[in-house]
């Protein structure tokens, strides 16, 4: 018997054959193979300092490669302090991991300390390979906590907003049309030229 490719459809009997990989994938088609945040709850918001060792992320919901991440509330996540007449940059980031012996996908927020410079510092370095092409650690940065001295000085948000289809639809304009659109029956004609909206009507 052939082998059933089909995803988004039943099976019969009680075999469990969607995964969260197929979602993953038909969600990074459409959204783009990237992270962002969403533009539902909280998107204007930044990451902000709660003192000197905590950040607090906004209660985000994001994308990473078609994975969907749900921040129910503002998190705080710790950094360690600064030190005096050094300066460093963090990156707080969402990292993804997959056990593989247990299949079991996580994600969580998590801190990752840069390099301590007297001059420019780095970002330190972060798992940067793909779910999709099968990397079992993942991270998506969120901000950059820049510290000098004991002091964080700004935080710079790092992920992008993923504006909506009724966004992008608004930003579109319709292109006119300049020529009259015959038809063998002399009917008029609703033309709509590349995605615009309302269409422009063309009267015989």
């Amino acid at each position: 018997m052939a082998t059933n490719l089909l995803v988004t459809g039943s099976h019969g009997g009680d075999d469990p054959h969607v995964e969260s990989k197929h979602d993953a994938l038909m969600h990074a088609a459409m959204l783009g193979r990237g992270g962002y945040i969403l533009k539902t709850r909280n998107w204007t918001m930044k990451p902000t300092a709660k003192d000197a060792n905590n950040i607090t992320i906004p209660a985000w919901d994001l994308v990473v490669e078609g994975r969907q991440i749900y921040i129910a509330a503002p998190t705080d996540v710790n950094i360690q302090s600064g030190s005096q007449g050094q300066k460093r940059c963090d990156l707080i980031v969402a990292r993804y991991a997959l056990n593989s012996g247990t299949g079991v996908e996580t994600v969580t927020l998590e801190a990752i300390k840069g390099k301590p410079s007297a001059a420019t510092p780095a970002d330190p370095g972060i798992e940067t390979g793909s779910i999709i092409g099968g990397a079992i650690v993942s991270d998506l940065p969120l901000c950059r906590v820049n510290l000098d001295g004991i002091t964080i000085t700004s935080i710079d948000t790092l992920v992008n907003v993923m504006q909506p289809l009724e966004d992008v639809w608004d930003s579109l304009t319709l292109s006119q049309a300049k020529s009259r659109c015959r038809t063998p029956i002399g009917i008029s004609l609703w033309f709509v030229s590349a995605v615009s909206s309302p269409p422009a009507r063309i009267s015989r």
